[in-house]
Protein backbone atom coordinates (compact mmCIF):
# COMPACT_ATOMS: atom_id res chain seq x y z
CA UNK A 1 0.00 0.00 0.00
CA UNK A 2 2.57 2.38 0.57
CA UNK A 3 3.92 1.48 -2.55
CA UNK A 4 1.03 2.70 -4.13
CA UNK A 5 0.85 6.39 -2.01
CA UNK A 6 4.60 7.02 -3.25
CA UNK A 7 4.28 6.81 -6.40
CA UNK A 8 2.09 9.92 -7.08
CA UNK A 9 4.35 12.18 -9.88
CA UNK A 10 2.12 11.93 -12.79
CA UNK A 11 -1.14 12.58 -10.89
CA UNK A 12 -0.56 16.40 -11.31
CA UNK A 13 -0.70 16.61 -14.95
CA UNK A 14 -3.78 14.07 -15.83
CA UNK A 15 -5.48 16.60 -13.17
CA UNK A 16 -4.55 19.56 -15.39
CA UNK A 17 -5.04 18.19 -18.69
CA UNK A 18 -8.56 17.18 -17.68
CA UNK A 19 -9.50 20.63 -15.71
CA UNK A 20 -8.11 22.40 -19.31
CA UNK A 21 -10.32 19.37 -21.59
CA UNK A 22 -13.19 20.39 -19.32
CA UNK A 23 -12.65 24.03 -19.74
CA UNK A 24 -12.40 24.26 -23.82
CA UNK A 25 -15.20 21.94 -23.80
CA UNK A 26 -17.43 24.69 -21.45
CA UNK A 27 -16.23 27.38 -23.38
CA UNK A 28 -16.85 26.14 -26.76
CA UNK A 29 -20.90 25.10 -25.51
CA UNK A 30 -21.10 28.75 -24.69
CA UNK A 31 -19.88 29.68 -27.83
CA UNK A 32 -22.13 27.57 -29.72
CA UNK A 33 -24.94 28.30 -27.53
CA UNK A 34 -24.51 32.31 -27.89
CA UNK A 35 -23.75 32.34 -31.80
CA UNK A 36 -25.96 29.73 -32.80
CA UNK A 37 -29.57 31.02 -31.93
CA UNK A 38 -31.47 33.36 -34.53
CA UNK A 39 -31.36 36.93 -33.52
CA UNK A 40 -33.95 37.89 -32.34
CA UNK A 41 -36.48 39.74 -35.03
CA UNK A 42 -38.17 43.21 -34.20
CA UNK A 43 -40.79 45.03 -35.80
CA UNK A 44 -40.38 47.91 -37.85
CA UNK A 45 -41.23 50.72 -35.38
CA UNK A 46 -43.56 53.39 -36.49
CA UNK A 47 -45.68 55.92 -35.52
CA UNK A 48 -49.35 55.46 -37.26
CA UNK A 49 -52.54 57.87 -36.85
CA UNK A 50 -55.98 56.42 -38.14
CA UNK A 51 -59.10 58.76 -38.07
CA UNK A 52 -62.25 58.29 -40.03
CA UNK A 53 -62.68 60.34 -43.52
CA UNK A 54 -64.59 60.13 -45.96
CA UNK A 55 -63.68 60.10 -50.00
CA UNK A 56 -67.06 61.84 -51.65
CA UNK A 57 -69.79 60.29 -49.96
CA UNK A 58 -67.81 56.92 -48.69
CA UNK A 59 -66.72 56.81 -45.61
CA UNK A 60 -63.10 55.24 -44.86
CA UNK A 61 -60.11 55.36 -42.69
CA UNK A 62 -57.60 57.62 -43.13
CA UNK A 63 -53.51 55.97 -42.27
CA UNK A 64 -51.04 58.45 -41.66
CA UNK A 65 -47.72 57.41 -40.97
CA UNK A 66 -46.47 60.30 -38.36
CA UNK A 67 -42.55 58.65 -38.42
CA UNK A 68 -40.73 56.12 -37.63
CA UNK A 69 -39.40 53.69 -40.33
CA UNK A 70 -40.79 52.80 -43.80
CA UNK A 71 -43.78 49.90 -43.72
CA UNK A 72 -43.73 48.06 -46.90
CA UNK A 73 -47.07 47.09 -47.47
CA UNK A 74 -47.14 43.80 -49.54
CA UNK A 75 -49.43 40.21 -47.70
CA UNK A 76 -45.32 38.98 -47.10
CA UNK A 77 -44.66 42.04 -45.11
CA UNK A 78 -47.42 43.30 -43.20
CA UNK A 79 -50.92 42.59 -42.27
CA UNK A 80 -53.90 45.14 -41.24
CA UNK A 81 -56.67 43.60 -39.39
CA UNK A 82 -59.76 45.33 -38.97
CA UNK A 83 -62.82 44.44 -36.80
CA UNK A 84 -65.63 46.21 -34.53
CA UNK A 85 -68.99 47.18 -34.86
CA UNK A 86 -69.98 47.88 -38.01
CA UNK A 87 -69.42 43.76 -39.19
CA UNK A 88 -66.30 45.07 -41.85
CA UNK A 89 -64.34 42.61 -39.78
CA UNK A 90 -61.14 40.80 -42.23
CA UNK A 91 -58.22 41.47 -43.62
CA UNK A 92 -56.72 44.50 -45.66
CA UNK A 93 -56.15 43.28 -49.61
CA UNK A 94 -52.86 44.96 -51.11
CA UNK A 95 -53.77 44.56 -54.69
CA UNK A 96 -54.66 48.43 -55.36
CA UNK A 97 -51.00 48.73 -54.63
CA UNK A 98 -49.67 47.55 -57.96
CA UNK A 99 -46.05 49.40 -58.00
CA UNK A 100 -42.98 49.39 -55.61
CA UNK A 101 -43.73 53.24 -54.50
CA UNK A 102 -47.71 52.49 -53.72
CA UNK A 103 -46.28 49.76 -51.16
CA UNK A 104 -43.82 52.05 -49.34
CA UNK A 105 -45.57 53.69 -46.31
CA UNK A 106 -42.86 56.55 -45.17
CA UNK A 107 -43.15 59.48 -42.79
CA UNK A 108 -45.65 62.13 -44.52
CA UNK A 109 -47.91 59.63 -45.86
CA UNK A 110 -51.35 59.22 -46.10
CA UNK A 111 -52.93 56.12 -46.99
CA UNK A 112 -56.99 55.16 -47.51
CA UNK A 113 -59.26 51.69 -46.27
CA UNK A 114 -62.49 51.28 -47.76
CA UNK A 115 -64.98 48.55 -48.59
CA UNK A 116 -65.34 47.52 -51.54
CA UNK A 117 -67.18 44.39 -53.17
CA UNK A 118 -67.27 43.32 -49.41
CA UNK A 119 -63.22 43.57 -49.21
CA UNK A 120 -61.17 45.62 -47.24
CA UNK A 121 -59.12 47.55 -49.80
CA UNK A 122 -56.23 50.23 -49.46
CA UNK A 123 -55.55 53.39 -51.59
CA UNK A 124 -53.49 56.42 -52.00
CA UNK A 125 -55.34 58.96 -52.53
CA UNK A 126 -58.35 58.23 -54.20
CA UNK A 127 -61.04 55.19 -54.78
CA UNK A 128 -59.84 53.33 -57.71
CA UNK A 129 -62.59 50.87 -57.54
CA UNK A 130 -66.33 51.99 -58.40
CA UNK A 131 -68.70 49.81 -56.35
CA UNK A 132 -67.59 51.23 -52.98
CA UNK A 133 -68.87 51.62 -49.89
CA UNK A 134 -68.90 52.80 -46.19
CA UNK A 135 -66.60 51.44 -43.78
CA UNK A 136 -68.86 52.27 -40.84
CA UNK A 137 -71.48 54.27 -40.23
CA UNK A 138 -71.80 56.85 -37.83
CA UNK A 139 -71.48 55.65 -33.82
CA UNK A 140 -69.34 52.94 -35.18
CA UNK A 141 -65.77 52.04 -33.86
CA UNK A 142 -63.61 50.13 -35.62
CA UNK A 143 -60.24 48.87 -34.13
CA UNK A 144 -57.38 48.74 -36.34
CA UNK A 145 -54.19 46.62 -35.96
CA UNK A 146 -50.77 46.87 -38.38
CA UNK A 147 -48.90 43.23 -37.93
CA UNK A 148 -45.17 42.75 -39.08
CA UNK A 149 -45.32 39.48 -40.54
CA UNK A 150 -41.41 38.44 -39.80
CA UNK A 151 -41.50 39.49 -36.18
CA UNK A 152 -45.11 38.42 -35.42
CA UNK A 153 -45.51 41.34 -33.73
CA UNK A 154 -47.94 44.79 -33.82
CA UNK A 155 -46.70 47.42 -35.13
CA UNK A 156 -50.09 49.36 -34.31
CA UNK A 157 -53.39 48.88 -32.10
CA UNK A 158 -56.18 52.23 -32.96
CA UNK A 159 -59.12 52.49 -32.43
CA UNK A 160 -61.33 54.61 -34.81
CA UNK A 161 -64.81 56.63 -34.22
CA UNK A 162 -66.68 57.73 -37.18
Amino acid sequence: MSRIIKNSKAVAPVVGTIVMIAVAVIFASIAVSAFGLDTIKKAPQADIRAVSDSIGTDSVIKMIHQGGEELLLSESRTKILISGTSGNNGEVSFTNLNTEDDRRFITGDSIYLYMSGGNICIANNTLPNADHTDIAGSGDTLQLRILDVNSQQMIADVDVRF
